[in-house]
């Protein structure tokens, strides 16, 4: 009796499984240049061309970026990269003192916890800023 149910169990697992392939669709925006993947297909012509993706859901599709989307020069992306840093270390000098207050005033260990998270995670951040 026990084995058979360990059959049926496993037979539904994969009926289940097979029934969860979905198909995917994607849309690309005709103003943003955006692509949008659903499971929906749409008909309308204002959306953009539709195609189907062949494939089971989680599998990454291929990283191509359409050819009018916008492209930023070396100089303009540093200037981003420095603004990106300068708020990240004003955030994380911000943070830093909040961590102080809250240890000094001995507040309660969740809020320090947050503090100090918060200051790790600014640091990871500043990191990643070229």
């Amino acid at each position: 009796m026990m084995r058979r149910h360990r059959i049926l169990s496993v037979l539904l697992s994969c009926l289940a499984a097979a029934h969860a392939q979905a198909e995917i669709f994607s849309r690309v925006e005709a103003n943003s240049g955006v692509t949008i993947l659903t499971n929906v297909p749409v008909d309308a012509p204002t959306q953009g061309k539709l195609s189907r993706h062949a494939g089971t859901p989680g599998t990454p599709s291929s990283a191509v970026s359409p050819v009018s989307f916008p492209k930023i020069d070396g100089a303009r992306q540093s200037q981003l990269d420095g603004e990106r840093r300068d708020i990240l270390q004003t955030e994380l000098q911000d943070e830093q003192q909040a961590l102080a207050r809250a240890t000094a005033h001995k507040e309660p260990n969740d809020v320090i916890r947050r503090h100090t998270l918060n200051v790790e995670a600014l640091k990871r951040e500043l990191a990643r800023v070229p």
